[in-house]
């Protein structure tokens, strides 16, 4: 089944990169059931002495065989979305390499700038719970920012610097990703 169109809105920034953001067609659905798959995962804070994420909330990274049907149906549909809009770069026959994790921000919680470059070609963030007072995605340079809305993907190159502001609610939940050729 192919969720993405041909007529994908770019949303253009300053820094000269095309940036995806798209709705999936069946995203309340599809939300419930990555609810209720995140119940099977233990969710991390940061700890300055442990590890050096760059959310300051709270992290659930996934190994390949923890991936979730539900799961699966975002990352096929970025896959879909990406082969479609960088057609030049990414096609049928390569091999993407997709690393993921979730991101849960409770009030106050945030995540610094930074960017992926060193491990993925693009990033995606998928929006799974954003209740009112939910921060939006941030990029950086532009200050373009992108409003945290249920079932919305982004999908950026990786070299794009970008943070979340301070979060005014609890269960911000996004489902993220880098995606290496």
């Amino acid at each position: 089944m192919r969720v993405c169109s041909s007529n994908t809105p770019f949303i253009s920034v300053r820094e000269k990169h095309h940036i995806v953001v798209q709705k999936h067609p069946y995203a309340e659905s599809l939300n419930k059931k990555l609810l209720n798959d995140i119940e099977l995962f233990n969710f991390y804070y940061r700890d300055n002495n442990l590890n050096n994420s760059n959310i300051f909330g709270s992290k659930c990274s996934l190994l390949p065989h923890q991936i979730t049907p539900s799961m699966q149906i975002v990352l096929d549909w970025v896959e879909q979305i990406l082969s479609m809009q960088w057609n030049n770069f990414y096609s049928m026959n390569s091999k993407i390499n997709m690393s993921t994790w979730f991101a849960k921000y409770n009030k106050g919680e945030y995540a610094r700038d930074h960017n992926h470059e060193l491990h993925a070609h693009h990033t995606f963030a998928y929006f799974v719970k954003c209740p009112k007072g939910s921060s939006p995605l941030v990029f950086t340079t532009s200050n373009k920012k992108i409003k945290a809305h249920e079932g919305k993907v982004v999908i950026f190159p990786g070299n794009l610097y970008h943070h979340v502001p301070k979060n005014n609610c609890d269960d911000r939940i996004v489902f993220v990703g880098n995606i290496r050729v």
